[in-house]
């Protein structure tokens, strides 16, 4: 599954289209439902991850700072894993 930002597809950005007067009434009835369908599609909260390799916390070749003090972890974090305690580096 692939998420998108429901938000910025009905933004009108997307929806304020000069569409000709002159447009078949199928193609204008299309556009009209496919909104309606955008507008009910069911949603998910779901938050950006930040990967090991962009945390503050870690340290190539060591793994991660808060491992070092939660002795609880016994695996070795990796460049692509991620945890609910990652911060992203500032650029």
């Amino acid at each position: 599954m692939r998420l998108i930002d429901r938000d910025e597809m009905l933004s009108p950005k997307i929806w304020d289209m000069n569409i000709p007067n002159d447009i078949p009434k199928e193609v204008h009835d299309s556009i009209f439902e496919l909104y309606n369908r955008l507008i009910h599609i069911p949603t998910v909260d779901a938050e950006p991850i930040i990967r090991c390799k962009e945390c503050k916390y870690f340290m190539c070749g060591n793994g991660c700072i808060l491992q070092a003090v939660d002795y609880s972890w016994e695996e070795q974090m990796y460049a692509n894993d991620f945890c609910s305690r990652g911060e992203r580096k500032d650029e």
